[in-house]
């Protein structure tokens, strides 16, 4: 009986739709040393029959022609889909090996759909095919790291794991919620609105998420959430627990986002700042792009003046120049008190402002 190799060449060279179903089917109970001439050969004609096929069987394909599959899977969008939705739980799993290696963001939409799959593995590889492209997405505050994945991509993500999350209660999956936090500080307004209700069902599990599960994902979030008032309780907790364990810089990435009077406002009702105050240990080994918002996370954090000018003496001393200018900037606004008893505490303020007239750095001394 002739291999399936010695009549490939005259089987391919007809273009009949039907010779494609063949392959397809003979790709599925093909011997292990046939695979690779068989998948080769349905990769080369490109339909849409047989990359499904191709998709399907992935797991059994030689590694040279899966990397020839990942390298085309935006072009094979739909078969992959068809593929995951169609031919049950093993090409479900090779639809998401593939969208991961191949960082496909576009087909976002589809991992969400899986992590509602019948099949417990499926659903779990689902959540950590989300999570693996979230942090190609993840943005990141200092200069020399981009995020891996191009705008238009990471839109496609966003988009997917927004939804996912407001339709929460479909899937009760804690993935698609460290895949947002992975996301963030993207912007992710309809997430943030559905959160903004105490009885939305991701409310709870998020906020596990954020004081149990302590990593840069979480600590990097929680200046954007804490303004979401049914998040802000477990956000000042998690503040806590980071700087007990000396990684609150980690959440100071995102202090730009202390500008908006709703996170100052929300920050400023914790009840024992001194528990979020870090050490000075903590403030030298924070790099300088999260040390510099320390002005700003004090003014929201203690609201009395004379404290503020405190802390922020200590500050004045750090080496780095971007802090030492944010500290200024603060001190200059302390020393116009907006009310009398304040006074003492503006003319505190002045006696630093002195002080740093002779700043070795010509911008802040003048």
């Amino acid at each position: 009986m002739p291999r399936i190799r010695d009549i490939l060449p005259a089987v391919t060279a007809l273009r009949s739709g039907v010779v494609d179903q063949a392959l397809s089917a003979a790709l599925a109970h093909a011997d292990p040393e046939e695979v690779g001439a068989l998948g080769g050969a349905m990769l080369e004609r490109g339909k849409a029959n047989g990359a499904e096929a191709l998709i399907a069987e992935y797991d059994r394909l030689p590694r040279e022609l899966q990397h020839k599959v990942i390298a085309q899977a935006e072009q094979f969008s739909t078969s992959v889909r068809r593929a995951a939705t169609r031919r049950g739980r093993r090409a479900a799993l090779n639809a998401l090996t593939i969208i991961e290696q191949a960082a496909s963001a576009r087909l976002a939409y589809l991992v969400t759909m899986l992590c509602r799959h019948n099949e417990p593995d499926v659903r779990k590889q689902a959540g950590r095919c989300l999570i693996a492209l979230a942090r190609r997405a993840a943005s990141s505050q200092r200069a020399h790291e981009q995020p891996h994945l191009d705008r238009i991509s990471a839109d496609y993500l966003v988009q997917a794991v927004e939804q996912a999350v407001v339709l929460y209660s479909r899937h009760d999956r804690p993935d698609i919620l460290s895949a947002m936090l992975w996301l963030l500080p993207r912007a992710v307004p309809e997430a943030l609105a559905a959160l903004r209700s105490a009885e939305h069902s991701a409310v709870q599990p998020l906020c596990h998420r954020l004081t149990a599960e302590q990593d840069p994902a979480s600590r990097r979030a929680l200046f954007v959430l804490i303004g979401t008032h049914p998040l802000a309780d477990a956000c000042r907790q998690a503040l806590a627990e980071a700087n007990t364990r000396e990684q609150l810089g980690e959440a100071l990435e995102a202090g730009h986002l202390l500008a908006l009077p709703v996170h100052r406002q929300a920050l400023g009702r914790t009840r024992h700042a001194d528990a979020l105050w870090p050490g000075a240990r903590q403030v030298r080994a924070m790099p300088t792009h999260a040390r510099r918002w320390l002005p700003t996370y004090l003014q929201a954090l203690c609201p009395d003046p004379q404290e503020q000018v405190a802390r922020l003496g200590q500050l004045a001393r750090q080496t780095d120049t971007a802090t030492r200018v944010a500290v200024m900037r603060r001190l200059l606004k302390l020393a116009r008190p907006a009310a009398p008893e304040h006074q003492g505490a503006a003319d505190n303020a002045n006696d630093l402002l002195a002080l740093l007239t002779r700043d070795p750095e010509p911008s802040i001394a003048r």
